[in-house]
């Protein structure tokens, strides 16, 4: 059977942590060794496909809130396979840059937004911030008079702890006073060990790692940064569209907050 054109050049046979994303929200980008590797992390971690389904979720209500404050250019950092309900289907005419360093997910990302004249493609690496911010699709695409939103979406924790808290200082240093961050970071507060053994398990053939933090650990990615409220909070009390949430925060390992880069500040 042959392969679909977004797989050309893609090995089906080794798991890809944004295609287990992709499986896990239902998509149709991924090959079935990502979907079993999502099913025997779900068989024993229950609560791991609806982390990431609530991951989704509070991404797309950061992106509305955003574009209702007038913010019309995303840079999206790590952003993984632009499929059903990314930044470019939400932030209606807004201008989407997407980033990631998987060479595999570029290639998708290429197929899947040819002819659109609203999004661009860049490989590059969160860790490496100036490279981003100097290529041309960057630069030339994005106009710096206006505000930006900086989305960081699942993916620091993707980032050994040497190596992540520098780029995310230089992002924000270079953006400047009224551009604004917004971050969603795994974390292992409260749950069974077992648990967060067997993600670690499922993801070690896999191109990145998770690197889960605490709620303190993640608190410093926000340094130099005004609050958008609700705050650093689960991403179930992030500005919820009801009162009820489809599952309980305890049982979702996620944090995340906007916040808006302030003048001055360290």
């Amino acid at each position: 059977m042959s392969q679909p054109a977004w797989a050309n050049g893609v090995d089906p046979t080794k798991v890809s942590a944004a295609r287990m994303y992709d499986a896990a929200l239902d998509g149709s980008h991924n090959f079935e060794v990502d979907r079993a590797a999502v099913a025997a992390i779900a068989a024993v971690t229950p609560y791991y496909v609806p982390t990431i389904q609530e991951n989704r979720n509070v991404l797309q209500r950061m992106v509305r809130y955003l574009r209702s404050q007038g913010v019309t250019q995303f840079l999206d950092i790590g952003a993984g396979l632009p499929t059903r309900g990314q930044v470019h289907e939400i932030a209606d005419n807004a201008k989407v840059v997407y980033v990631d360093n998987d060479p595999e997910v570029i290639a998708h990302a290429e197929a899947l937004m040819a002819g659109t004249d609203r999004v661009r493609i860049v490989e590059g690496d969160a860790r490496e911030p100036d490279d981003i911010l100097a290529h041309r699709d960057v630069s030339e695409f994005l106009d710096r008079t206006s505000p930006i939103a900086l989305l960081l979406i699942g993916v620091l924790h993707f980032i050994p702890d040497d190596e992540v808290y520098k780029p995310v200082d230089r992002f924000k240093a270079a953006l400047g006073p009224g551009n604004l961050i917004a971050i969603t970071h795994g974390t292992t507060d409260g749950f069974d060990p077992a648990w967060n053994a067997a993600v670690e398990h499922r993801y070690e053939s896999a191109r990145n790692r998770p690197h889960m933090r605490s709620y303190e650990a993640i608190e410093p990615f926000f340094a130099g940064c005004d609050m958008i409220p609700p705050g650093l909070v689960n991403v179930m009390h992030w500005r919820p569209d009801s009162d009820v949430g489809a599952h309980p925060p305890e049982h979702i390992g996620l944090y995340g907050g906007i916040g808006r880069i302030q003048p001055g500040r360290r």
